[in-house]
């Protein structure tokens, strides 16, 4: 039988080893936990991650199936300012109600202003252009060469009788209604001013006032309005209304008057200019 003749050497049998070649050899580097070259440990490919299992953090784990139905999540009640959209809404409709009513008395104000403006309308439509006091007129027949002459008429300011009708009264007519005026010469009463027209007299000035009391009357509003009282006539600004622009923002010879008290003398207020008043007697 052969014997292995190299696994019977003795240490002092094996060939001496230089220090010039045992230089030669590198020593590993030695790993530690805090190199960033520390070795990652590594599972085996049948290995499972038990910590995917517990926690469940696996991308590839399926959730078990619920089987409960999520019950419908009740919704909020929407609010305004704080409260509820139906109290909110109760309180904007009252809101309303109160606006509309304050709106409603002043919109009955203003049909009655109109109403009233339209009835003075037709009261001047009434009354009429001033009616010629004086006319003449001349007329010859045809002649052979065709001549004719012409008509001429002239109008002249509105009487009032003055002094001698001085605390006279006149009894003013209107529809079925009548009412008695004190008649004062040489008086004006300044401001309280209702309406302004024209009117071809005084005494038709006077039935005005009347006629616009039972315009006033037969009103059906809750709105408190002034009643016409009185007036203030100047005869010749029926012939030349455009004089009272001086005076007042609209031309005519009546003013309508809501009260009557602290007259004037009508030579202090326009000299030269004729001015009566009227006061009712009630």
């Amino acid at each position: 039988m052969r014997q292995d003749t190299n696994s019977h050497l003795s240490p002092s049998t094996i060939p001496p080893t230089s220090l010039t070649e045992l230089s030669d050899y590198s020593i590993p580097e030695t790993f530690y936990p805090s190199s960033d070259k520390w070795p990652q440990s590594i599972s085996s490919m049948h290995e499972e991650d038990t910590a995917k299992i517990v926690t469940g953090s696996s991308s590839n784990l399926r959730k078990p199936k619920d089987y409960h139905k999520e019950l419908p999540e009740e919704p909020k009640r929407r609010r305004v300012c704080g409260v509820s959209i139906s109290a909110f809404a109760l309180t904007v409709t009252l809101g309303i109600i109160a606006v509309t009513g304050a709106i409603g008395g002043g919109v009955a104000g203003i049909l009655a202003s109109d109403e009233c403006q339209k009835d003075l309308r037709d009261l001047r439509r009434k009354t009429g252009p001033l009616v010629p006091t004086a006319t003449t007129s001349a007329r010859t027949s045809p002649t052979a060469t065709g001549t004719a002459a012409a008509s001429a008429s002239v109008i002249t300011v509105p009487g009032t009788g003055c002094p001698n009708t001085n605390g006279t009264t006149h009894t003013a007519m209107a529809g079925d209604s009548s009412a008695d005026f004190l008649r004062i010469c040489d008086a004006v009463k300044i401001g309280a001013d209702m309406f302004q027209i024209s009117t071809p007299s005084w005494e038709t000035c006077i039935d005005a006032c009347l006629e616009l009391r039972g315009f006033i009357s037969s009103l059906e509003t809750n709105v408190s309005m002034p009643q016409c009282i009185g007036l203030s006539y100047v005869p010749e600004w029926s012939l030349h209304p455009e004089y009272a622009r001086g005076n007042y923002s609209t031309p005519g010879s009546c003013w309508l008057k809501n009260a009557m008290g602290g007259l004037k003398e009508g030579r202090d207020w326009q000299p030269g200019t004729e001015v009566v008043s009227a006061v009712l007697q009630e």
